[in-house]
């Protein structure tokens, strides 16, 4: 095999819908009238590739959920840990996965954001790059417009967040902008009480929300790392949890692990799939996830193109090379080996000769 290289507002509506069916063809998935988070809700990406979109023109956003949001309705078994979790979801309402593609509308609360860090609650979403101004974050139940009923005290959302970027000057907590003028990509929404506001639904748990630039394991700060005002992780971190009451940084060292995107052309194999990216460590033998988990399963982008993030469930040491192997649904048809570390991220690996069993 060979590799090759590829090339907030702050009104908010407060979402209260009745979900209705998802046609098929898009995800096969139909909710129940009183739609609150299950198991079967689908995540971020999954939606934007169903819905005709594509993974290369989404951007990255993080959230930190406040504790308080976990409760029974949202809280259950799922991919991301090997104990229950709380499900938090990501809302948007215009720009692709928006509306399925007979038009139907997607309603509250959305898609499933990925957990990628328990200890400090860390939730991270695909959502398109263009075409979508704001998102709302919620903790995935449908509280419904009934003040009285039980699940509405339940129901949590954030307001409307920005997600197309900031120049300097427009957030106290980005004084220079965003890396990327035009999108939040690599920032991180934390929320904030609002006070209460006159008129409808005043016990409605809805949240502010500030972005700051997102640097990993929890810590997030003001600057972008390329800025020549970012002084390093720990000593730019602005999140009060990292801190001990003497103000010594507590939180998160330098990074020792990365993720990124790989991808498999299934153009000569011609595998039914999903095509699963098997990693493991060549010194121990010991694989990152056991071989045919649903874990290791890839999204279908287009023209026999499957992408996996690994970032979603590994964590690959910066300095360490790794063995992948991809396989048809982790059956008996699956590649040689290939060797690789974390410069493959964003390459594309395919089948050339007599390469596959």
């Amino acid at each position: 095999m060979k590799l090759k290289k590829v090339l907030s507002g702050l009104l908010c509506v407060i979402f209260c819908f009745v979900m209705t069916a998802i046609p098929a063809g898009a995800v096969s998935y139909t909710p129940t009238d009183d739609y609150t988070v299950s198991a079967d809700t689908p995540y971020a990406e999954e939606a934007i590739v169903a819905c005709g979109g594509s993974l290369e023109n989404t951007q990255t956003i993080y959230f930190q959920a406040p504790e308080d949001w976990a409760n029974e309705y949202n809280t259950f078994d799922g991919p991301d840990d090997d104990e229950p979790y709380m499900h938090v979801c990501i809302y948007w309402w215009d720009g692709v996965g928006s509306q399925w593609q007979d038009g139907t509308k997607v309603q509250w609360v959305g898609y499933q954001a990925h957990l990628i860090d328990k200890e400090n609650r860390i939730y991270k979403a695909k959502v398109p790059y263009n075409g979508t101004c704001n998102v709302v974050w919620n903790n995935g139940v449908n509280g419904g417009t009934d003040t009285s009923a039980e699940i509405f005290r339940y129901a949590c959302q954030t307001t409307n967040a920005n997600i197309e970027g900031a120049e300097p000057g427009d957030y106290d907590t980005l004084p220079e902008g965003t890396p990327d003028p035009d999108s939040m990509d690599g920032c991180i929404l934390i929320p904030h009480d609002m006070e209460s506001q006159s008129g409808e639904m005043l016990s409605y748990n809805l949240l502010g929300g500030d972005w700051y630039i997102y640097y990993g394991d929890g810590c997030y700060g003001n600057y972008a790392t390329e800025s020549v005002n970012f002084l390093g992780r720990e000593e730019s971190c602005v999140n009060p949890e990292h801190f001990d009451e003497s103000g010594k940084h507590i939180g998160a060292t330098d990074p020792e692990y990365v993720g990124g995107y790989l991808y498999f052309d299934n153009s000569t194999t011609k595998w039914e799939g999903p095509i699963q990216f098997y990693i493991y460590d060549p010194e121990t033998g010991e694989a990152l996830i056991p071989w045919g988990s649903n874990k290791l399963n890839g999204t279908y982008l287009s023209d026999n193109i499957w992408a996996y993030d690994t970032s979603v469930y590994m964590e690959l040491d910066c300095d360490k090379q790794y063995c992948i192997i991809f396989s048809n649904n982790g059956t008996t048809a699956y590649t040689d080996d290939l060797v690789m570390d974390s410069n493959c991220f964003g390459d594309i690996a395919y089948v050339t000769g007599k390469s596959t069993h």
